[in-house]
């Protein structure tokens, strides 16, 4: 009991004097008894929240963050197999995309898709928002709809629908005009 001060000796006292009762056995059932009486019964529900909003910042010291992560999935009481995932999440873009050759990319060009556009993960899309790039280029300062990289693309193959489009209609055109003037240098010869 000499280790012991203030709120913790005043709740294990009574039961550690020669006459009581129910006196303490062993020191796990005095640890017990400070746990009940000392635990904030909120605790998972703290851990919860703040596990569901933890997210380790690009400047952030990688232990102390994992350290933090590790204490609220331990306290939220999270499932050991999804805390993998749940930890990828939280990381910032830089360290996702570092050394993993299995689903991210290593080279920073980023992959294109069938239509010229980049494929991007969900997790990159929600770090390249935080960090404001574009999710074409990765450059910042637009957004990927108002890319200068992908506007040119975009422009040629939209002009050349557009003039394919023009080309199909003045060919029907002239079709219809020569078929209208057949029928009436057809209609005049009777």
């Amino acid at each position: 009991m000499n280790r012991c001060a203030g709120k913790a000796r005043v709740q294990l006292q009574p039961r550690l004097e020669p006459d009581a009762k129910n006196r303490y056995k062993t020191a796990k059932e005095m640890l017990e008894h400070l746990q009940l009486v000392f635990k904030d019964p909120q605790q998972r529900r703290i851990a919860q929240r703040e596990y569901g909003e933890l997210k380790m910042k690009a400047n952030d010291d990688f232990n102390s963050f994992y350290a933090e992560f590790s204490r609220l999935a331990l306290e939220s009481k999270r499932d050991e197999e999804l805390q993998k995932d749940d930890l990828f999440e939280r990381l910032p873009y830089r360290l996702q995309t570092k050394g993993s050759t299995s689903n991210t990319r290593t080279s920073t060009t980023p992959a294109v898709n069938r239509r010229g556009k980049t494929n991007t993960t969900f997790a990159e899309r929600q770090a390249l928002l935080k960090e404001g790039k574009c999710f074409n280029c990765r450059k910042e300062g637009h957004l990927s709809r108002d890319c200068p990289e992908g506007e040119s693309e975009d422009k040629n193959k939209t002009k050349a629908a557009a003039t394919s489009a023009k080309k199909r209609s003045q060919s029907t055109q002239q079709r219809i005009q020569d078929a209208e003037s057949d029928s009436a240098s057809d209609s005049g010869k009777d």
